[in-house]
């Protein structure tokens, strides 16, 4: 079976100040006209739109690494090193993981390209990614705190347990329909009741983080046993 070339696009809330530039489908048409002038018609788009590279956490990213752990990409291609994530510790050991798989990485605004080795920057590019995204993650909480220290709910939903309050704009109210199934428990504190859900998740999956961890793990221990 021919493998294909996967087209990853990425974008966060936060990076749609970046400019139009940043957006899916310039994403998408940069990586097409790169496809094309190429010659490589057989490939396939992953487009994660709202996400933050903080998080592995993607549904699209996921979908494209599950294709990669079954050997069925050839190459992936991404507008910058930024699109893959702004964790370093993880972008390293994609790389790394994807250069063990014969997986040939081309981040096109970065000027790289695996195929023609080592890029002595990028490992640079990879630390400036994530501290961009901790600055605006800094910023954005500052954000928060003054709103919520000015009495204002910073929450674009409700708590869980909790409903919003159609005739109180901005208010919550505890949800006492018998749909939960969830424990809860009540606390008196002075003179007001709080009331905490508690989840029993009994099914916890493996994080992405933790699995591109073992993917890598798993290809270094079979070299060592071909070597």
């Amino acid at each position: 079976m021919e493998k294909i070339i996967a087209l990853y696009e990425r974008l966060s809330r936060e990076d749609e100040n970046l400019g139009e530039s940043y957006s899916i489908s310039n994403q998408k048409k940069l990586l097409e006209d790169y496809c094309r002038e190429k010659g490589w018609t057989r490939f396939r788009h992953f487009s994660d739109d709202g996400i933050s590279g903080t998080t592995f956490e993607r549904p699209e990213f996921k979908a494209m690494m599950q294709l990669v752990d079954d050997n069925e990409i050839s190459t992936i291609i991404i507008k910058d090193m930024s699109r893959l994530g702004r964790d370093y510790l993880v972008v390293g050991q994609l790389r790394e993981l994807f250069r063990q798989r014969g997986v040939r990485l081309i981040a096109i605004n970065d000027n790289h390209d695996s195929q023609n080795g080592d890029d002595d920057f990028l490992v640079f590019r990879d630390v400036m990614n994530e501290m961009y995204a901790k600055d605006i993650s800094k910023k954005i909480r500052s954000t928060f705190k003054s709103k919520g220290n000015s009495g204002k709910h910073v929450a674009s939903v409700a708590p869980y347990g909790y409903l919003k309050d159609k005739t109180k704009k901005g208010e919550h109210k505890m949800d006492n329909r018998k749909s939960h199934t969830s424990v809860a428990l009540r606390k008196m504190i002075g003179g007001t009741m709080y009331c905490v859900r508690v989840h029993f998740n009994e099914d916890a999956k493996e994080t992405m983080k933790d699995k591109i961890k073992r993917m890598l793990e798993n290809d270094v221990k079979a070299s060592q046993h071909t070597a």
